[in-house]
């Protein structure tokens, strides 16, 4: 095609140097992912307090709420026994992601759930002030007062899932608005 057939426009230098500025402003995001995954983990606080979002966690079993009492620890929150748990979540983001996560080696078992055989692994644990007897070594013998000693052995557990790291669709649209608001000062800055 000849070039007389097309009509050619050329921005201005300002536009130029406009879009250029802008191009330079939006290659380095941490600023605004240091945002977003401020509202993730805002997001994430809530559903610790609110014990699930959507939908609500299922409760505890009653063993475990009997074990938790005898603990001192309920009534309390679900996923909250020692707060160790909801403190341990951070936020981190660089120039292409926002994150939010634990480093918790049991989170996950809490966030997706289990369901299967676990090990168990000897020990001794102290009992009540009275003598206890058991089996050691093929013979009864009397233990040590206020100790019963319990054997390595494997055993059924199921807890239910509790997600607790996810964004809400509320979160989400705090997320969208915050992007658009960062996106507009970077329009508009000079």
């Amino acid at each position: 095609m000849a070039d007389d057939k097309f009509i050619k426009l050329t921005v201005s230098d300002d536009i130029t140097k406009h879009i250029k500025g802008l191009a330079e402003r939006l290659e380095d995001l941490e600023p605004v992912l240091r945002g977003v995954a401020g509202i993730m983990h805002d997001d994430v606080e809530r559903n610790f307090k609110d014990e699930g979002r959507p939908d609500k966690w299922k409760g505890l079993s009653k063993k475990t709420e009997a074990m938790r009492e005898k603990r001192g620890h309920w009534p309390g929150k679900i996923l909250q026994e020692s707060g160790a748990l909801a403190a341990s979540i951070q936020e981190d983001a660089d120039r292409t992601q926002a994150m939010v996560g634990t480093n918790l080696a049991y989170a996950a078992i809490h966030h997706f759930g289990f369901n299967g055989t676990v090990k168990v692994r000897g020990s001794t644990r102290k009992v009540g002030s009275r003598d206890q007897y058991g089996k050691i070594d093929g013979s009864r013998r009397k233990t040590a007062s206020g100790v019963a000693f319990v054997k390595p052995h494997s055993r059924k557990m199921v807890m239910e899932a509790r997600p607790f790291l996810l964004v809400t669709d509320g979160g989400q649209s705090k997320i969208f608005d915050h992007v658009a608001v960062e996106l507009g000062k970077a329009v508009s800055a000079n």
